[in-house]
């Protein structure tokens, strides 16, 4: 049976969740904010969200955890290609579209921030 989910950046397993090992370290295991965004479909704009937030959040311990609710575009590639590149990006992946709740309450589970809050991904 396939994994519910897989998930880049975390250190820890979760009941129901795969974990995807990594070469790169969180760039700071307990950040100030964590940043959840749910996404299905959303190819197109998750590098733009991630700068936008980047600039938004300039000299604070931030994180940022996409959710990947089953989207059958590129939106998958798109996420694992912004985690190589940025060691403060974490994504989980649902199997399914699983709808926004779910996908917020998989992003709750990873979020490592003192500080949680959530965007769409639609800019």
């Amino acid at each position: 049976m396939a994994p519910a989910t897989d998930i880049f950046g975390s250190d820890e397993k979760l009941g129901g969740l795969e974990l995807v090992e990594d070469e790169m370290p969180a760039a700071d295991p307990h950040p100030t904010v964590s940043v959840v965004v749910p996404l299905y479909n959303e190819a197109s704009t998750i590098g733009a969200l991630y700068h936008q937030v980047a600039e938004a959040l300039s000299g604070v311990s931030w994180e940022i955890v996409y959710v990947d609710d089953g989207s059958t575009d590129t939106s998958y590639a798109e996420l694992a290609e912004l985690h190589a590149a940025h060691s403060n990006v974490r994504v989980v992946r649902l199997r399914r579209n699983f709808g926004k709740a779910a996908a917020l309450s998989a992003g709750f589970g990873e979020a490592r921030g003192d500080i949680i809050v959530t965007l769409d991904a639609v800019l």
